[in-house]
This record gives C-alpha cells, sequence and structure tokens, in this order.
C-alpha cells in the first residue's frame, strides 16, 4: 500500500468483527445488534434513530419502483426524512 507524504492525513482505526459465532439474524438487524458494543462513543438514543431506515433498506429490492423511487434520493435527505439524529450524521 501507497501513502502520500505530500500531505498528512487523520486516520481513524475502524473494527469490523466476524459474525460467523453468532446467531443469523437478518443483515441490519444482525448488523445493528452485534456492532452495537464497538459504538461507545455513540449514545443508544442516537444509535436508535437509525432504525426508520430499516423499512427503505428492506424496501428499496422489492421492485423496480421502488429502486427508482430510492436512486432519486440522496442519503443524507434519506436520513433526515427518517429523522436520524444530527450526531450519528457526523
Amino acid at each position: 500500500m501507497q501513502f502520500s507524504d505530500s500531505r498528512q492525513c487523520n486516520v481513524q482505526q475502524v473494527q469490523s468483527p466476524i459474525f460467523q459465532n453468532q446467531p443469523r439474524l437478518p443483515t441490519p438487524l444482525g448488523s445493528f445488534l452485534y456492532t452495537s458494543p464497538y459504538f461507545t462513543k455513540l449514545p443508544i438514543w442516537d444509535r436508535l434513530t437509525a432504525l426508520p431506515l430499516l423499512g427503505p433498506l428492506l424496501e428499496v429490492d422489492s421492485s423496480e419502483e421502488a429502486y427508482n423511487h430510492y436512486d432519486q434520493i440522496s442519503a443524507l435527505d434519506l436520513f433526515e426524512k427518517k429523522g436520524v439524529s444530527q450526531r450519528l450524521l457526523r
């Protein structure tokens, strides 16, 4: 891997859990539950504001019409429309 010496980058470490030993749950629900211990700097209330995104996440692939509907909306607009907290958006 190469890195540029011409500028400094703010790098954050990311942890990604392995779910193979966990009971199988639908992807959005399993990811939400099993990664919650890794988001210690974000209060549970802010994380819960992401739950209304489950509907669009499940609906987007249900039909071509639904896909086209969500394809025309920016992620930020969808997050704001569904009430995702400002703290979670940062």
